[in-house]
């Protein structure tokens, strides 16, 4: 009874000790966890495999999460870093994640990685402290950072389903406050508290230890009670012990050949299940080849009516283009022919006003012959501009089914309809 209350003791002395020990812990700056996200966000650039990128969302929220609670916590800053912690934690969160362009994460992942860095270089002067502190410290918020990322989903699926409409009234929410751990002032002292608990606990070592070995000398001794027993039973009753050896042999052997005719049939049955088996692999994998030409069939088959349909679609606009462009030469053609034409019915308007010589005509007679002159001129003229505005309505028709082969774009139906009055369809 002495060594039990002692016991129970010592383990409230230990459990008081280690719990005076953890409160004092003083949570410092890692610069770990931000150089693992630093590396694996700047090797997102490259090209990995889809669940690279699952690992990379985990990885940078856990320590985004870890950031913000130690910003929080020891510098009670909830400034510039700390909101950007927090919206790295919402871009890159698992639970209900964000879909950009490749384009767009690469620009975010580089983003990301310089802020880690940076919060390295701002913070770095946090980060002293003893061995004994970087492990527990972090373990510690280790632990803290998976019950927020489990916090942050809860609160998130109930916005997701609150947006839904599932939940029709508000629950109001209680924040709980919890005590913030003091700095430690004394290293000596923790040291010593740390001594003490070890010792404490070999004690309590040894005291298992021995109570061990009582519970061992009391099994033993109960065991060769059990054997002495059963000796004493053993001589008073060897007849009937060998009647019964000899019907155990007896149902043993029993036994034995029921057990091999099982055997064999059991080797039987598998025998033809594996035989079963190897056939139906056997008509699968011809199944399989049979689709696999079937799909290799029919991807040549779309692969030959894409290149024809691609072969007719670039005949059809060699010679839609190429009818167009006949007929802007043609208008051209003609356009030359109408503008010498005006130059040489200028010429001589302009020859026989200078001249002044009328040719033995009189002034009526030689007025309307100037007068028709002049009206020849003005219907060339007239016919020049004509086939200069066909020109250019052409022209921009070409440009217009030119943009339609290359680029898709709509040809508008005026357009077409010209087209049409030309014998050109599209």
């Amino acid at each position: 009874l002495r060594n039990t209350d002692l016991l129970q003791g010592d383990e409230v002395e230990l459990e008081k000790s280690n719990k005076k020990f953890m409160e004092k812990i003083n949570i410092k700056f890692i610069m770990i966890p931000a150089i693992i996200a630093s590396a694996i966000l700047f090797l997102a650039l490259l090209e990995f495999p889809y669940g690279y990128y699952t690992l990379l969302r985990i990885v940078v929220t856990i320590i985004s999460i870890y950031y913000a609670y130690w910003i929080y916590e020891t510098i009670k800053e909830q400034k510039f870093w700390f909101w950007g912690l927090v919206v790295i934690t919402i871009l890159f969160n698992p639970i209900f994640p964000i879909h950009l362009t490749k384009s767009i994460w690469s620009v975010m992942d580089i983003v990301a990685g310089l802020f880690f860095i940076s919060l390295i270089i701002r913070y770095r002067k946090h980060r002293n402290m003893n061995t004994n502190e970087k492990n527990k410290g972090f373990i510690s918020l280790f632990v803290i950072a998976i019950i927020s990322l489990i916090a942050v989903s809860t609160v998130t699926t109930g916005a997701v389903l609150y947006k839904k409409g599932i939940f029709k009234s508000t629950a109001s929410i209680s924040e709980s406050t919890t005590k913030k751990s003091e700095p430690m002032e004394n290293t000596e002292v923790i040291e010593a508290e740390e001594t003490e608990s070890v010792a404490n606990l070999e004690e309590l070592n040894k005291i298992e230890e021995e109570a061990e070995k009582i519970r061992q000398e009391a099994e033993r001794s109960r065991q060769e009670a059990e054997k002495n027993k059963k000796e004493q039973e053993q001589l008073e009753s060897e007849q009937e012990t060998k009647r019964l050896e000899a019907e155990a042999k007896k149902i043993a052997e029993q036994n034995r050949i029921k057990e091999q005719k099982e055997k064999e049939e059991i080797e039987k049955l598998l025998l033809e299940q594996g035989k079963q088996m190897a056939e139906q692999r056997e008509r699968e994998r011809q199944q399989g080849i049979a689709r696999e030409y079937k799909i290799a069939y029919e991807k040549r088959s779309e692969e030959r009516k894409l290149a024809e349909k691609l072969e007719n679609q670039k005949n059809e606009k060699e010679l839609v283009i190429g009818q167009i462009t006949n007929f802007l030469n043609e208008v051209s053609d003609e356009l030359n022919i109408a503008y010498d034409k005006v130059q040489e019915q200028g010429e001589k308007i302009k020859t026989a006003r200078e001249s002044g010589s009328r040719g033995g005509m009189t002034t009526a007679y030689w007025n309307s012959y100037m007068n028709v002159e002049g009206l020849i001129y003005n219907n060339l003229i007239n016919k020049h501009n004509s086939l200069l505005d066909v020109k250019n309505k052409i022209s921009t028709i070409l440009f217009e089914v030119e943009d339609y082969y290359k680029h898709g774009t709509i040809v508008p139906a005026s357009s077409r309809s010209y087209l049409s009055s030309l014998g050109i369809y599209l």
